[in-house]
């Protein structure tokens, strides 16, 4: 669908996945037998005067698009516009829309948190992402241990959205993988959205 079509339809706690066509991208995509190399977390979806705005919270590398709110280029915790991701982005994105909407005490506390987590320019976790694709050595080396003080992709969107009471608690943030998060009860069939 055309991104125009389906943006109106967009609600905190949704996910987008990414398919990227680079190089971590398709290093992600082998390592964890997955299309999916990104995830990010609807934030806020806004109207006013000057037009619709979809704000998406993500950890991400990625340092060509400045942030949304603070102008500058960070690794780490981002807002973005949606569109503009869409516009820049070299690959497919899918919607994966929450099965039930939050609840507003719910979304408050969610929202909070991830925007805390911008505030602060939390860094990117590169060894912790590295340490959630790598399951085989789990027995040797264990488990990642939650630690939110650096996050990445999968980590924000999970720690999110047991924040809003859309995913079990019971789950390690800091072991989930893109993929993981696809996978996901309270999301519907993704969507990918077309320019």
């Amino acid at each position: 669908m055309k991104y125009s079509d389906i943006r109106g339809s967009l609600k905190t706690g949704d996910m987008i996945a990414f398919s990227g066509n680079g190089l971590i991208s398709n290093l992600i995509k082998w390592k964890t037998n997955s299309p999916i190399s990104h995830v990010a977390i609807v934030l806020s979806t806004q109207t006013s005067d000057l037009g619709d705005f979809v704000f998406i919270c993500e950890s991400t590398t990625l340092t060509t698009t400045a942030d949304a709110i603070t102008k500058e280029l960070w690794q780490g915790v981002q807002i973005q516009l949606l569109s503009s991701r869409i516009n820049h982005y070299d690959g497919d994105i899918y919607i994966h829309p929450l099965t039930n909407h939050l609840s507003d005490q719910s979304k408050q506390t969610m929202v909070q948190w991830l925007r805390k987590k911008h505030q602060d320019k939390t860094p990117y976790d590169s060894k912790q992402a590295l340490g959630s694709g790598l399951d085989l050595f789990d027995s040797i080396v264990g488990e990642n241990t939650p630690d939110f003080s650096s996050l990445f992709c999968s980590e924000l969107v999970t720690k999110a959205l047991q924040l809003g009471g859309a995913v079990s608690t019971q789950l390690n943030p800091s072991e989930m993988t893109p993929v993981d998060c696809t996978e996901f009860s309270c999301f519907d069939q993704p969507t990918r959205i077309c320019r």
